[in-house]
């Protein structure tokens, strides 16, 4: 058999992106998106810290918590920074491991493409929730005071989103390699 040029697949090796082998359970889904949820909320703190400023930064997300006593300037900062740092984590984790239940529903075999592509969607999904839904009917008009929340967009779709998508997309990945060399819990 001629295979010069040929990529050959070896038997009971499934193709990449193969819906045929079995799939990860939902825990799985979960889980991966919980912990991409924490790694994409790092670059998404990083952009609000330097966009926003720091304190004003940690003071807002707390805040949400503090119905707002947070933003007075009175308001001890190491709080804000430990009370809106706890809840920028717990949120990320959160939505995280919804993309990931989002993601396990998919019935198609994505590409790196279309999962980074709906990491992007949802992030942009997420700051629309948060800044034209949640935020205003909590009363929290306060987090429109110091600026436009569409400033926000990009970073919702580029610094948490798309880092989600390629987090769950690695892992996808690599369960599907670790699947293929015999490795039953990958």
């Amino acid at each position: 058999m001629h295979t010069v040029g040929v990529a050959r697949q070896l038997e009971g090796t499934p193709p990449a992106r193969d819906w045929r082998w079995p799939r990860p359970p939902l825990w799985w889904w979960l889980d991966q998106g919980l912990a991409g949820g924490i790694v994409a909320g790092v670059p998404l703190a990083v952009f609000e810290i330097v966009a926003v400023g720091g304190g004003r930064s940690a003071r807002i997300a707390a805040g949400i918590v503090t119905a707002g006593a947070a933003l007075d300037p009175g308001y001890p900062l190491g709080s804000a920074v430990v009370t809106g740092g706890a809840l920028h984590v717990l949120l990320s984790a959160v939505f995280g491991a919804f993309f990931g239940l989002v993601m396990s529903s998919a019935e198609m075999s994505p590409s790196t493409a279309i999962v980074v592509g709906a990491g992007g969607l949802y992030g942009v999904a997420l700051w629309a929730v948060n800044f034209l839904a949640v935020a205003p009917l909590a009363g929290w008009e306060w987090i429109r005071a110091d600026g436009d929340p569409l400033d926000q967009l990009p970073a919702y779709a580029v610094f948490y989103g798309t880092v989600l998508g390629y987090y769950v997309d690695r892992a996808l990945d690599n369960a599907r390699r670790a699947r293929a060399s015999g490795f039953r819990d990958g």
